[in-house]
């Protein structure tokens, strides 16, 4: 398990997206802005007739200079792709590419993958952006058949900040708070009705550095939401990251142990935003 982390996600839009063909979408109510759809049912169905060469993606034209720290793709359906890859900066068929299907690992990456659905989480150790960024799928490679591929989230992230240590076992408690309400039937029976749940924890962080401490109060002093991955580890992503928000005060002026030289203590709150 790595140590876990913060970053600020770089917010784009749909209308930043071209070079992608809506009418093979199966469904039509689900177009491309579902790629920014954190909830993990709404999914891109993208089918088409395969040619000889098979080669489809979509380009992000970021439209300013970013830094991407990080990069994700979530829920990405591998059954009929022979290759997924994430390409950044220059231009497509750039050698700056990560593949994600063979879990490229000479490139410094974490992935996790399946004939059914798979996640990644790539670094790429503060990237300067200034062009385009690129989603690349290779379909079956048989001309005539129908190929199909399902997208999920994808978020490009920055300024990451690494706990130097994660907290102990029992200083780290996260949950699920239910969205729910209840009907009572004529008969006095009842139904639950379910409507989503949302991630909450609570993070206990002793002796922290003045320089961790600082790069806290970053994110504290946010007026926008961050992302949280509780489990960056370097061999396999669970897929797990949240844009949450910090809810409860600044608790990291106390000293560990009320001894000026073991640095500070706190807590944190951390509440998911809406989906």
């Amino acid at each position: 398990m790595g140590n876990m982390e913060f970053s600020i996600p770089n917010y784009f839009s749909t209308t930043m997206f071209s070079a992608f063909d809506e009418s093979k979408i199966v469904n039509a109510t689900v177009g491309i802005s579902n790629l920014l759809n954190r909830d993990e049912k709404k999914l891109i169905n993208f089918e088409q007739t395969i040619t000889a060469s098979g080669l489809n993606y979509i380009t992000i034209n970021l439209g300013k200079t970013i830094t991407i720290d990080s990069f994700f793709l979530q829920n990405f359906s591998q059954s009929n792709i022979s290759r997924l890859a994430i390409q950044y900066n220059d231009s497509l068929g750039s050698f700056k590419s990560f593949n994600l299907a063979n879990s490229d690992t000479t490139t410094a990456i974490w992935t996790a993958t399946g004939m059914i659905s798979g996640d990644f989480l790539g670094i790429l150790s503060s990237q300067t952006q200034t062009d385009k960024f690129y989603v690349v799928w290779l379909l079956t490679t048989t001309a005539g058949s129908v190929g199909s591929v399902w997208l999920g989230h994808l978020g490009l992230n920055g300024s990451i900040f690494q706990f130097s240590k994660n907290p102990a076992y029992d200083a780290f408690i996260p949950k699920l708070n239910s969205k729910q309400f209840l009907h009572q039937a004529s008969d006095g029976g009842e139904i639950k009705y379910k409507i989503q749940d949302n991630y909450r924890v609570s993070i206990d962080q002793e002796f922290v550095s003045e320089s961790e401490k600082t790069n806290l109060k970053t994110f504290y002093d946010l007026t926008t939401p961050f992302t949280f991955i509780p489990n960056p580890t370097g061999t396999s992503w669970d897929g797990k990251i949240y844009e949450v928000n910090w809810m409860n005060n600044w608790e990291f002026d106390t000293y560990s142990s009320n001894v000026r030289g073991n640095g500070y203590s706190g807590n944190i709150e951390l509440a998911e935003t809406p989906k």
